[in-house]
């Protein structure tokens, strides 16, 4: 098992995830998805299940069973890409 701090996406999300895969980061983050058949639903923004899967693959979020429903979390691989992209965000805004 890599470590968080050897997972590239982590390190370089900016390199590593595509531009959907980076706005599914922020969408978990900031928002509760829903389930919906072939993917998941945040509040308008669809994202495909192999799309979802894919950053699953990465360790940057998980889907948790809360009482009727799945909702997906970020773990802390996911909150650090998060934090490695705003930075990179203001760096490149200064």
């Amino acid at each position: 098992m890599t470590s968080i701090l050897e997972n590239a996406a982590v390190i370089a999300p900016r390199q590593v995830l595509t531009a959907r895969q980076r706005q599914l980061l922020t969408s978990v983050e900031k928002l509760e998805g829903k389930r919906i058949k072939n993917g998941w639903d945040f509040a308008g923004q669809r994202y495909s299940y192999s799309l979802v899967e894919a950053v699953k693959a990465r360790r940057l979020i998980r889907e948790m069973n809360t009482g009727f429903a799945k909702r997906l979390r970020l773990t802390e691989a996911g909150q650090l890409a998060l934090m490695q992209l705003e930075r990179t965000r203001k760096e490149k805004s200064q």
